[in-house]
């Protein structure tokens, strides 16, 4: 199986990244990038090239991780060497299977990742083009690393996705920043603020998802009744945070449905 990526840039970098470190040969894997220094990646002893065609000609498995506004002339560039043995994974935001089956005969398999697969935690989900089925997926595995945390959705649902878990982390950075800033405020340098928010976000998610446990059982294990946490907690429900994040997803949903809008 021969597996290449067109579009070297985070994720890109972070699937080939997972693939050098799956054991595939690196023989088997091509690159193809308009802008980053290909040098670079043939130092790695995989294929490169400044053409898509090529990679699309030689490959299995290809990897669309390129912005949803060059993916048509991605397409066009790729399209006579496309067959429907080859399987297509995208994991450009917004565009829908559609999009690609009216343009290459391919199996086509949409991803929504995001950036935490360059540290192996990834969260995401996929959908199929009218082409690929179920057994299509074994690929998924290898080029998102084995502790991604993928689903499968209708493609109706990938919308919700795409601003849930796609846009996720820099939502979650934005919060980070912000409980940052609120403690340097009232005292700590902004190294310790920074550190400190950062881990009691990373270690919280950490031990949400080991115990199973529900949000809102887990509060209150944190907050006792008169405590302190209850008194920054009633802040939080006096306030317009729940109406903030609702408008924040939403706004991103409606951003990757106009952006699914590509032809």
């Amino acid at each position: 199986m021969r597996y290449g990526i067109i579009g070297c840039g985070h994720l890109g970098s972070a699937i080939l990244d997972n693939l050098i470190n799956s054991g595939i040969a690196k023989a088997d894997i091509y690159v193809s990038d308009k802008n980053c220094s290909l040098g670079e990646l043939a130092k790695k002893s995989i294929n490169v090239s400044r053409k898509n065609a090529d990679v699309a000609k030689n490959c299995d498995v290809i990897i669309l991780a390129v912005k949803p506004q060059d993916m048509k002339s991605v397409l066009e560039e790729i399209k006579e060497s496309c067959d429907l043995k080859k399987t297509i994974v995208t994991v450009a935001a917004g565009l829908e299977t559609s999009f690609y089956d009216s343009k290459v005969i391919a199996k086509i398999i949409r991803v929504m990742p995001n950036l935490a697969l360059i540290v192996g935690e990834m969260a995401g989900a996929y959908c199929f083009g009218k082409n690929a089925a179920r057994k299509d997926i074994e690929s998924l595995g290898i080029l998102f690393g084995k502790n991604a945390k993928l689903i499968e959705v209708s493609e109706d649902k990938m919308h919700v996705v795409t601003a849930l878990s796609g846009c996720g982390p820099a939502f979650v950075a934005y919060f980070i920043g912000k409980f940052a800033k609120a403690a340097k405020e009232y005292g700590l340098d902004e190294k310790q603020a920074l550190l400190l928010a950062e881990q009691t976000f990373y270690g919280s998610a950490k031990l949400l998802i080991q115990q199973k446990a529900l949000p809102e059982s887990f509060i209150e294990k944190v907050a006792t009744k008169g405590g302190i946490t209850e008194a920054g907690l009633i802040a939080l429900n006096n306030s317009e945070i729940e109406e903030i994040i609702n408008k924040t997803i939403r706004e991103a949903i409606d951003k990757s449905k106009e952006v699914s809008q590509l032809k």
